[in-house]
């Protein structure tokens, strides 16, 4: 039994240190911005500013194209078919921009601070900061997920979301911990525990896998969709906020250090 347990604390502890499939490229500096979310908009980059109230567009070399500023501190944005929908923290509301127009999301319920909001087709998701919990609209229903706490099926204050494959991944920050839902509301799977996240901030979701940052101790961890830790990404971190992938490459925002860190699958 001792030899079993060695052999499993050794596995454990090289598969939390190995990097091997990402490897650095550069470095974007952002100026005076402090980056909280990024999302794709066709061909551009948008970057939520919230210490600034501002939304900052680049194309994919990184030069600026343009400011939407006076937003009340914008969180982790979600573009959908041209559409970005932008958590307006200070304003409790989903600002939806596309083109010239500018609108509101309305929704049957009140949001307290929202931090995050993801859209599939017709379902929607909001990482409701103040209210622990996640708006979930599916099939024209909107239902609340979750309640403050740290046991399976709550939440402290969840600060991202994304939807994927019928499930709901939530980014529990409080909680040291991304928790996976169903359409129901029904916690199927909680990831991190063992890696001992401080804040996990932000989280992504493609077929590659479950991204999430960890801000506190600045490193973002990388899963398979069941909850294997496949990698752990250190290199240049400081304190991220908000990771994407872009076709063979992996995209950081760091608040800390005011930049946008890019790392390539190998």
């Amino acid at each position: 039994m001792r030899i079993y347990l060695i052999i499993i604390s050794c596995l454990v502890i090289f598969s939390s240190c190995k990097q091997d499939n990402f490897s650095f490229i550069e470095r974007i500096d952002l100026g005076d911005a402090n980056p909280i979310g990024i999302t794709m908009n066709k061909d551009e980059v948008w970057v939520s500013d919230a210490e600034n109230n501002r939304i900052i567009i680049f194309n994919k070399a990184f030069e600026q194209l343009r400011v939407i500023e006076d937003l009340d501190r914008p969180m982790h944005i979600e573009d959908d078919q041209g559409r970005v929908f932008v958590p307006e923290y200070g304003l409790d509301q989903i600002r939806i921009l596309e083109g010239d127009s500018d609108g509101i999301l309305q929704l049957n319920d009140t949001l307290d601070a929202p931090a995050g909001v993801s859209i599939s087709g017709t379902e929607l998701a909001i990482a409701d900061f103040y209210n622990h919990s996640i708006l979930h609209l599916y099939n024209g229903k909107l239902n609340r997920i979750g309640e403050q706490g740290s046991h399976v099926g709550q939440l402290n204050y969840p600060t991202d979301v994304q939807l994927f494959n019928n499930s709901i991944y939530v980014a529990d920050a409080y909680n040291n911990r991304v928790q996976v839902f169903d359409r129901s509301g029904k916690s199927i799977a909680i990831i991190g525990e063992l890696e001992e996240m401080d804040a996990s901030t932000g989280i992504y979701v493609d077929d590659y896998g479950v991204f999430v940052t960890d801000y506190e101790n600045g490193r973002v961890l990388n899963y398979a969709h069941d909850g294997q830790l496949h990698e752990i990404i250190t290199e240049g971190i400081k304190k991220p906020s908000d990771v994407i992938t872009v076709d063979n490459e992996v995209w950081v925002t760091d608040f800390e250090d005011k930049s946008i860190l890019k790392y390539r699958y190998k």
